[in-house]
């Protein structure tokens, strides 16, 4: 049976890869925090380097309302997002990409990852620029979690789910480190991501709180705000969540379709991918497929084509 509890959601597979774009994302964090405060360049200063960097509409505006010109705007979208007025806020935006980036990253495939990092990026920062000129605020932005937002609305699409719930008794589908593992010993991780919502909550909370220090007014014990300076505005947040969540749908679609057609369909992709990713060659892992499961090879062969591309069901 591909599935022991008919109202239980499928698991995509984890890709074999390493999280190459996540571990990018973290660097341009890092780096832009050096940046900023001068660790790379002596001289440099946050408050300076802010007001000349992050998104700012009254800095921006004049050249893309009159001359069209959105370079300001796609480079202001870049620092804006990767910046950072503390190293908390840095040190915890490396965090939650970590969690939610290298999670994603190995479902949808660093292409697929690229162009949600990209669309991540860009989009919600024009929602921003035409949210403030809508409401005339007048204030700089800082390590706005657009970006996260949307790769959070993947991953709900997306949420992990502990090893204990799928392959058991199986040998194949596991990594090629794991093939000797003993199946009755638990994931150690399993205890962690039992509920991958605690994260989402924690996401919020942390995020609000960066709000609330940096909109300080004036020194709250140990903190002391930054006025006109923010990090956070519900439009652009909330447009990222729902991109990420639409493009997560809809490759989720896009890998099921392939179950209306039968469920020996999803078997024998499976079986493929298990083969190829122990290093057989493509044509081998057909051969294997077709005489495992008792199918005629150019069957498979055209499921296998068929289904390139998609994301792998577990």
């Amino acid at each position: 049976m591909l599935q022991t509890d008919p109202n239980e959601r499928m698991e995509f597979q984890d890709r074999p890869i390493t999280p190459v774009m996540t571990g990018l994302l973290i660097f341009s964090y890092i780096l832009i925090f050096s940046i900023e405060n001068g660790l790379l360049q002596p001289g440099i200063h946050l408050d300076g380097w802010m007001m000349k960097n992050c998104f700012h509409l009254s800095a921006i505006q004049p050249d893309v309302m009159q001359n069209h010109d959105y370079k300001g705007l796609l480079a202001a979208s870049f620092t804006t997002e990767f910046s950072s007025f503390h190293i908390l806020q840095m040190a915890f935006n490396c965090y939650f990409l970590w969690v939610f980036g290298k999670h994603v990253e190995t479902k949808l495939g660093a292409a697929r990852y690229a162009l949600l990092i990209l669309v991540g990026i860009f989009v919600p920062m024009f929602v921003l620029y035409y949210d403030c000129a809508l409401q005339q605020n007048d204030t700089y932005f800082v390590g706005a979690p657009f970006l996260l937002a949307t790769i959070l609305g993947t991953y709900m699409v997306f949420p992990p789910v502990p090893k204990s719930r799928f392959g058991k008794g199986q040998t194949f589908g596991k990594p090629k480190n794991e093939i000797f593992r003993k199946g009755g010993r638990p994931d150690p991780l399993d205890k962690y991501i039992a509920n991958p919502w605690m994260f989402v909550l924690v996401f919020v909370v942390i995020q609000s709180g960066f709000h609330f220090w940096i909109t300080l007014p004036k020194p709250f014990f140990f903190l002391t705000g930054m006025p006109g300076y923010d990090n956070l505005i519900a439009s652009p947040i909330l447009v990222g969540v729902f991109i990420g969540w639409l493009v997560g749908y809809l490759l989720e679609q896009q890998a099921t379709a392939g179950l209306k057609e039968s469920p020996m369909t999803l078997l024998a992709v499976k079986r493929y991918h298990e083969l190829v990713d122990l290093d057989v060659a493509h044509d081998d892992a057909i051969k294997g497929t077709a005489r495992t499961l008792g199918l005629p090879y150019d069957k498979v062969k055209q499921w296998v084509a068929k289904n390139k591309g998609s994301m792998r069901i577990k």
